[in-house]
């Protein structure tokens, strides 16, 4: 059900399994990753929440509790939980992702721990649009407009070239740069390609978490 988007249809088998299998994490991650996705961020940091309380080291559910934290524009939280996974040796490259996204939301100065934790999370993820797409906003607050651009550049013509919101902020990008003319390319590609999928942070979701319902 979670494959094929029906988020509610899952909430109501993860829930029903919940109540027979409760010490179970793998149904709870279920339920969270069926609340996150189907619009529902802030039951899902909750489940996570019970899910840590009995198993602390459950690396899948803390994960996801701040993508929940984050999908619910609770910035500060995010970040928190994201940095308390990340003082593990083994920490995933998605909290590095979310560390950094969470600190550039809450406007922070770090731009180089930003930086350094997207490369880490690039390195880790593959084909990590996001990464990319984030690290350009980071060059950009740090007043490094050459590095935002190519950061973009990079972005859509190796990784992702219809990342319609990409091509949004290059078009804007060049008009700052005085490149008028590849802003106007970019402005068109963006209207000839615009959607209205899902985010590419839920997306992410699918992708990182998918895999630990197969135990």
């Amino acid at each position: 059900m979670i494959r094929q988007t029906d988020y509610p249809g899952a909430m109501q088998v993860f829930a029903r399994a919940s109540q027979v299998h409760p010490q179970s994490p793998y149904v709870m991650l279920g339920l969270a990753m069926a609340q996150a996705l189907g619009g529902k961020p802030g039951q899902a940091a909750e489940t996570c929440k019970l899910i840590l309380k009995n198993q602390p080291a459950f690396s899948p559910a803390r994960l996801l509790m701040a993508f929940s934290h984050y999908m619910s524009g609770e910035y500060e939280q995010a970040e928190r939980v994201a940095a308390s996974g990340l003082r593990s040796s083994s920490a995933s490259p998605y909290l590095y992702y979310v560390d950094a996204a969470a600190l550039l939301k809450l406007n922070s100065a770090d731009y180089t721990r930003m930086l350094q934790e997207l490369d880490v999370a690039e390195r880790g993820i593959q084909s990590c649009a996001l990464c990319y797409f984030v690290r350009s906003k980071v060059h950009q607050a740090a007043g490094d407009l050459p590095a935002a651009i190519l950061d973009l550049e990079t972005l859509v013509s190796r990784i992702a070239p219809d990342f319609d919101q990409a091509w949004y902020r290059l078009a804007s990008l060049y008009q700052r740069a005085g490149r008028q003319e590849d802003s106007r390319t970019a402005r068109a590609k963006f209207e000839a390609i615009k959607t209205l999928e899902s985010d590419p942070d839920s997306q992410l979701i699918r992708t990182m978490l998918l895999p630990s319902l197969r135990r």
